[in-house]
């Protein structure tokens, strides 16, 4: 609830996730996907990529996730639902915008 809560409330937002290819990456995509049902209409998850826990190479996962919402109206949003070594570091790394001319990847910062 908490993340359907930080998307934006006035505007179509796409939305693209990578989870791990587990019960936990699996079930937390649909309680997001209920979450956003319930609280942000105008969000949706537009693609859904898992990848193994050991996975090394994230690119076709990247490319899968970034297309849907790069092609849908409004904002567009990359989420993760992860748990171990968290893929975002080698997500960046790839950089997501080359696959598609109109996606243009927000400055984030993380603080621990």
């Amino acid at each position: 609830m908490a993340n359907a809560a930080a998307i934006p409330a006035n505007e179509d937002v796409s939305i693209g996730m990578l989870g791990l290819d587990t019960a936990f990456g699996r079930d937390g995509v649909a309680a997001y996907r209920a979450a956003l049902a319930a609280i942000r209409p105008r969000a949706r998850i537009v693609a859904e990529e898992y990848a193994a826990g050991n996975t090394a190479d994230f690119a076709p996962y990247a490319e899968a996730a970034v297309r849907e919402p790069a092609r849908a109206p409004g904002r567009r949003i990359i989420g993760f639902i992860w748990a171990g070594v968290h893929p975002l570091a080698k997500f960046v790394d790839m950089r997501p915008e080359r696959f598609t001319s109109s996606w243009r990847p927000a400055a984030t910062s993380c603080r621990r």
